[in-house]
């Protein structure tokens, strides 16, 4: 590698100086002066981080602020490194770096979330960096966050944050928000007497309603990408919707669900931090909180989230600078960058010991709901389930059709489906 090769170099030329320094021209020692002089020079420029001259290209999809936040946060480490990174915008993302893969003419590296990593290690597109990283940075790392980037035990990222849906409330309606899912659905039933509703969120996306199902022991796959959608687990969390699901109105939906609560006619919403400038705006007193304990197993939802972190991609020539700009993407430094920026829950620990990032109240509240959350899978297999999860959503929750046989009939599908893909 061209760090190793500029070690190698320097390291003979200063032999080779050694032994200059230690004779005159004509074979003689030289005097103690130039002696003592040469010594200190080499010991001062061994002192001296070697630099890289190395340009990286990174392709993101940030907001102009919040790119010239990250650009800020990296000026120290080009100084100190001598690495020079490139964030470049782009749109369809994925699209682009799904055809750099075919060409070999793609970035350096890429920001992506941790559900494409799995997309991505099967296409053969981007590297594991899993022994080159630093493990006490790591060790900083929110833990759930880290195990997202973690594909047939090898390590191809390292989070920078994440986001996730929880519990927000307005005050003025509810004073504590529900502990367990029992509790949901008695609130549901005393805001029905008055007109209104206790909880909106839409009901036929399996993003807003995974905490359910992963909290009651269920979930959508396990480790081998195999649909796990016919479990008794899944079929407690399907049957606790479809009681929730008579206190929702006629065709809720995203929008509606945002309706709802900023106009006072819902206590409660499941959502993520997108929702809270306009609630602000209205002046609206409202709480965050986890999403209640399951009932049926004594376990709190646990929701999916999602995460950002750089990869590395398969044309990367320079990977050993590459491996240090993702370590300094997820540093502190960056992540109170994001988080000051944009708002960003961020993943590195030690941000929140900076007073600026603590005090964000809704930031540790989203991050307090992570900690007991799922990383959205990283499996290719997951692609293909969405819509047999949505299907079954739809069939349960919306339609209320019997549960067992819509988990059955959908479990066929999502079969199916991923093995079509293969």
């Amino acid at each position: 590698m061209k760090l190793k090769r500029i070690i190698i170099s320097f390291l003979i030329s200063s032999m080779l100086f050694g032994f200059t320094a230690c004779g005159g021209s004509d074979g003689q020692p030289a005097s103690t002066g130039s002696s003592a002089a040469a010594q200190t020079e080499s010991q001062t420029t061994e002192r001296q981080p070697q630099k890289m001259d190395v340009t990286l290209n990174v392709w993101h999809q940030y907001l102009p602020e919040v790119q010239k936040a990250i650009e800020d946060a990296f000026v120290s480490f080009t100084e100190e490194t001598g690495i020079k990174v490139n964030f470049l915008k782009q749109e369809d993302i994925f699209k682009k770096f799904d055809m750099a893969i075919q060409s070999g003419d793609g970035p350096d590296l890429f920001i992506s979330g941790n559900d494409q990593v799995g997309k991505f290690v099967t296409m053969d597109g981007i590297d594991s960096i899993d022994d080159r990283v630093d493990k006490t940075l790591v060790a900083n790392l929110v833990d759930t966050a880290v195990k997202g980037f973690i594909y047939q035990d090898k390590l191809y990222g390292l989070p920078a944050h994440f986001e996730t849906v929880a519990l927000i409330y307005n005050k003025a309606m509810i004073k504590e928000p529900p502990k367990t899912t029992d509790d949901l659905l008695k609130l549901g039933a005393d805001f029905a007497e008055q007109g209104k509703y206790a909880v909106v969120f839409p009901p036929f996306d399996s993003y807003f309603n995974s905490g359910f199902f992963y909290g009651a022991g269920g979930g959508f796959l396990n480790d081998k990408g195999e649909p796990t959608i016919d479990s008794p687990e899944n079929l407690n969390a399907l049957k606790f919707l479809q009681s929730l699901s008579q206190y929702f109105p006629k065709d809720l939906d995203h929008q509606l669900s945002t309706k709802l609560f900023l106009d006072g006619k819902a206590a409660m919403i499941i959502s993520g931090p997108w929702e809270l400038a306009k609630i602000k705006e209205l002046k609206i007193d409202y709480g965050i909180a986890n999403l209640p304990i399951m009932s049926s197993s004594n376990k709190p939802a646990a929701p999916y989230f999602s995460m950002q972190g750089m990869l590395m991609s398969k044309s990367c020539k320079e990977k050993d600078a590459a491996v240090m700009a993702m370590q300094h993407f997820a540093s502190e430094k960056v992540a109170k960058a994001l988080a000051l920026s944009g708002g960003y829950i961020v993943a590195n620990n030690k941000a929140y010991e900076d007073s600026e990032v603590s005090s964000n109240a809704d930031m540790l509240a989203f991050k307090k709901q992570v900690e007991v959350g799922v990383a959205t899978p990283n499996l290719a297999e997951l692609g293909v389930l969405w819509e047999p999860l949505k299907q079954t959503l739809q069939d349960g929750v919306v339609l209320k059709k019997d549960a067992a046989e819509t988990l059955k009939k959908h479990q066929a599908e999502a079969v199916a489906a991923i093995q079509n893909m293969k």
